[in-house]
């Protein structure tokens, strides 16, 4: 490994055991993550890196996605610390013809070199309520297929009747054919209602934050619309798996 490298590395020694617990180390939001990243660089190699808040979450969602390297997240929220740091400016070294003896390495290139040099953070296991929410579906399945298997039994009984009987069942069954469309109807409807709820909450939430989250550019502010669906999504993902872990335990 380059100088470079070793320096960046020694940053983490001995944190490849660590535990998922981060409460502490120094830790950041993307934002706060990417102010810190910016003067972090300038003051190791003097040079301006002006990194964005975008190309570094898009950096560690490819990261997460080829399964190399996973942030820790409180309440669904991305959380940065000093191993994040570690391999944001590895990246940006190796993407600095400056910084790498004039040649810029492809993303590809890179990513093999942070799995194979960098310590790095598994794939975490699943929480409470992801796993109650597993349970919950599986729970849902196995009950529309008990559902399913005792409806091609009656089915198969009906046959066995006389005609007279067999319309009577017929007509109880379409009756509650019916009666479970329109159940499967409601519940729909008020599954949609939730998510547009949760969705206005979410809005109203990130119309909260600081301008310097919201907004980006020196002279003419434009919203950080990816950064805003990426929040909306997540806290309307939180709200609605927490809202059927009620439903089911009510």
């Amino acid at each position: 490994m380059s100088d470079e490298t070793t320096n960046l590395v020694a940053i983490n020694e001995g944190e490849e055991n660590t535990t998922p617990d981060v409460d502490y180390l120094q830790t950041w939001k993307i934002t706060e993550f990417t102010e810190v990243m910016n003067e972090t660089f300038k003051q190791k190699y003097n040079e301006d890196l002006n990194i964005t808040v975008n190309t570094l979450n898009n950096y560690f969602r490819d990261l997460e996605n080829d399964e190399i390297h996973y942030l820790n997240r409180i309440n669904g929220v991305k959380i940065y610390d000093p191993m994040d740091l570690n391999i944001a400016e590895f990246i940006a070294i190796k993407r600095s013809k400056k910084l790498n003896k004039g040649i810029s390495w492809q993303l590809p290139q890179i990513f093999d070199a942070i799995k194979r040099d960098l310590p790095c953070r598994p794939k975490p296991e699943a929480t409470d309520s992801q796993t109650s929410t597993k349970e919950t579906s599986e729970e849902i399945t196995k009950q529309l297929e008990e559902f399913k298997e005792s409806f091609k039994e009656t089915l198969i009984e009906i046959v066995k009747l006389e005609v007279g009987q067999r319309n009577d069942i017929q007509q109880q069954l379409l009756e509650m054919k019916q009666a479970n469309e329109k159940q499967v109807n409601r519940t729909m409807v008020e599954v949609m209602q939730k998510q547009s709820e949760f969705r206005a909450h979410a809005r109203a939430e990130w119309d909260k934050k600081s301008p310097s989250e919201r907004f980006e550019g020196l002279i003419f502010k434009r919203e950080k619309i990816k950064e805003r669906e990426q929040f909306i999504d997540e806290y309307v993902e939180k709200k609605f798996m927490e809202w059927i872990i009620e439903q089911t335990n009510s």
